[in-house]
């Protein structure tokens, strides 16, 4: 049984490892979206249809499956790449998704994600537990001290 006394801190614990993971993942949708706001320069949009989903072994619900992606060039060119970032909801095979591509390398492709608003709520929901974990360690804190 968890005493009393351990539940702010559990929470203060719990708030500090969403928020770390909020921050992580804040940080790779700034940097894909950073790439995407270049890619939208000089790339140029297709739409693609994702033609293989890849779930390592062992695991059903796997947080990075990689996807095999196919889309047509403006040229006419047919390109297909491999990436794990196809947007804010997993995607299954035959589903169409935006595709930022390079007319000079049409090799050089990648989805336009929304993968931020979910990196965004992961962290405020770690701020908001670790706030709250840090105002009932106070509280428990003041307790003791009385």
């Amino acid at each position: 049984m968890i005493e009393k006394s351990a539940i702010p801190i559990l929470i203060g614990v719990v708030g500090l490892v969403v928020l770390a993971g909020g921050l992580a993942a804040s940080f790779g949708a700034v940097r894909r979206w950073r790439r995407e706001k270049h890619g939208a320069l000089v790339h140029t949009l297709a739409s693609g249809r994702v033609v293989d989903r890849h779930i390592p072994a062992g695991s059903s619900n796997h947080p990075d499956p990689r996807y095999t992606v196919d889309f047509v060039t403006a040229a006419g060119r047919a390109v297909r790449f491999n990436t794990d970032s196809v947007g804010f909801a997993p995607r299954n095979v035959g589903d169409a998704v935006p595709v930022l591509y390079n007319p000079a390398d049409p090799d050089d492709a990648f989805v336009r994600g929304g993968e931020r608003v979910a990196a965004y709520l992961l962290g405020i929901a770690g701020i908001i537990f670790a706030i709250v974990g840090l105002l009932m360690a106070l509280s428990a804190l003041d307790q003791v001290m009385s």
